[in-house]
């Protein structure tokens, strides 16, 4: 059983290349629902597999691959809960 947390909240990283490492391949669950008008993200229930990794002025976001729906959304990684160990 996979467990999942916001240990990554206070998780420092050396490089973009670390951060990237340790976020690619990696499980996430939504903490909340953000659906909006514009934006439709997942349910909190859907687990999700982080496929990229991109920095901008605002936060780090992950594209996350949904597999109930098939499609991908990208979340700021303050509005997940990360997969605790990889493997």
């Amino acid at each position: 059983m996979n467990s999942f947390g916001d240990t990554h909240i206070l998780k420092s990283f050396e490089s973009f290349k670390e951060k990237e490492e340790w976020w690619t391949g990696r499980l996430i669950t939504i903490k909340k629902t953000m659906n909006n008008l514009y934006i439709k993200t997942p349910s909190p229930d859907e687990v999700g597999i982080v496929i990229r990794v991109q920095e901008t002025t605002i936060g780090c976001h992950l594209e996350v691959f949904f597999s109930v729906s098939s499609a991908t959304s990208w979340i700021v990684t303050s509005d997940v809960y990360s997969q605790t160990d990889k493997k």
